[in-house]
């Protein structure tokens, strides 16, 4: 574990020095920031989401997506339950999501996939013992799974215990309902723009698009197929063998301490200038390379292929940023691709991590100022004249953008792990439970003092 959390904080400082470099490349030829006060962000309104919302008789607020009928019928994430509302978990209904537990259909086919890949792996010229190890964890995982409760739930809610429900309009609610069925992180509190975003990062054969599913056999074929990917991108992270890039544009800078930041700054340099001699032109966006973000990869450029294949790696990961510096914010994305047996290579997982310069401490911005390897970026954007404010903003916006690459790295271990036990995210989705809530549960009782 501890050298899991070392290889993260490397990854994040690795990827914070490209992105200062990127975003200090831009303030050189912009003007001074200084007399442009950054706004700190603050708790979403009801209008900024995507979700609609239910409020209970005791100010429970609780955000799901409103079923169109007259009953009081909320369709939420169960995670999001048991976090965010713990006090509506009581017992009663935490039973009734263990009784509507899922049976998993395509376990025995998944596991004999396994079984194959274990017996491809051992008749190999060079079996790698690693992964072998790797695949029969896997095996035991899927042979010993017990089914977990539904990830999602509909709660029926009593009248008496509704104080007011408000709907998003159709287009929004359908753009919220997609985030929340297909367990978009932070689905409940995105805007239209960032849910937009993190469903078009979910590659298009996991994309859950409607409730209940009910799989033909082509369909389980090739969920079983992704599911199997997943599992070999999983040990590929859990055991090293990746190709880790960090994405500006068409520049892939690999996060490994070796690139000189000597010699890609120019690169970056003209890029930006490029791009905004492009937009005084009218021919290009009004976007600046790294801060608006960039299209999402659909399929991995030819160089990229080369260099993982020069590394005999099968697995890429790919990390790109988008900085609103205006706004004080960052996000930060991550793909894995993997190279299947037909040799073709495929989106296999996608996450998004958003970060804000208002959740941020003074000593996570010192450690960011403080930093030997930041400094030397910084030095090298002073001798070139940068202002001294626009400095101090690559510094906070650097911060904001480790704190999300670090939120991003967690959700990328999450999905090892997940993967790992052979627990998946499907574009089959199973019917959903519906559980009657008739009263809200009162506060725990305080021992008398």
């Amino acid at each position: 574990m501890h050298h899991q959390q070392s290889t993260v904080q490397q990854t994040s400082i690795g990827f914070v020095r490209v992105v200062l470099a990127l975003a200090l490349s831009t303030a050189l030829i912009q003007p001074d920031l200084a007399a442009q006060p950054v706004p700190k962000s603050q708790e979403p309104g009801f209008r900024s989401r995507v979700v609609d919302l239910v409020i209970l008789t005791d100010n429970t607020r609780l955000f799901g997506i409103l079923a169109p009928e007259q009953k009081t019928r909320l369709l939420v994430r169960t995670d999001w339950l048991r976090q965010s509302v713990p006090h509506l978990f009581h017992p009663n209904l935490d039973a009734c999501l263990k009784d509507a537990q899922r049976a998993e259909n395509e376990q025995p086919v998944l596991q004999q996939k396994i079984e194959a890949e274990i017996q491809s792996a051992e008749n190999s010229a060079t079996p790698d013992r690693l992964v072998i190890q790797n695949l029969h964890e896997v095996l035991e995982q899927l042979k010993l799974k017990t089914d977990s409760p539904p990830k999602l739930v509909i709660l029926e809610l009593d009248p008496a215990i509704v104080r007011r429900k408000q709907s998003q309009v159709q287009q929004i609610q359908q753009l919220g309902f997609l985030a929340v069925i297909n367990h978009v992180h932070d689905a409940e509190r995105l805007n239209k723009q960032d849910a937009a975003s993190a469903l078009q990062s979910i590659p298009p054969g996991q994309l859950i698009r409607s409730i209940p599913g009910e799989p033909n056999e082509a369909e389980n074929s090739d969920t079983v197929n992704q599911q199997v990917n997943a599992i070999l991108t999983a040990i590929d992270l859990r055991t090293g063998k990746k190709s880790e890039l960090i994405r500006s544009g068409n520049l892939f800078v690999p996060n490994d301490g070796e690139a000189s930041l000597q010699s890609l700054i120019p690169q970056m340099m003209q890029q930006n200038m490029q791009k905004q001699l492009e937009d005084l032109l009218g021919e290009g966006n009004t976007s600046q390379a790294g801060s608006e973000g960039e299209p999402q990869l659909k399929s991995l450029p030819p160089s990229v292929i080369g260099t993982a294949k020069a590394r005999n790696w099968s697995t890429v990961e790919i990390t790109s940023f988008e900085i609103q510096i205006e706004n004080g914010t960052a996000a930060v994305h991550k793909q894995l691709f993997h190279q299947t047996t037909s040799g073709d290579w495929s989106l296999i997982h996608s996450v998004t991590a958003v970060a804000s310069d208002s959740e941020l401490t003074e000593d996570q911005t010192d450690a960011v100022r403080n930093d030997p390897q930041v400094q030397s970026v910084m030095q090298i954007f002073q001798t070139l004249g940068t202002a001294d404010s626009n400095l101090t903003r690559a510094i906070l916006m650097g911060a904001v953008v480790k704190s999300a690459a670090a939120s991003a790295a967690g959700q990328i271990q999450d999905f090892v792990s997940s993967s790992l036990r052979g627990e998946f995210q499907s574009s089959v989705l199973s019917p959903v439970p519906v559980i009657q809530i008739h009263s809200t549960p009162a506060p725990p009782a305080q021992n008398p003092k």
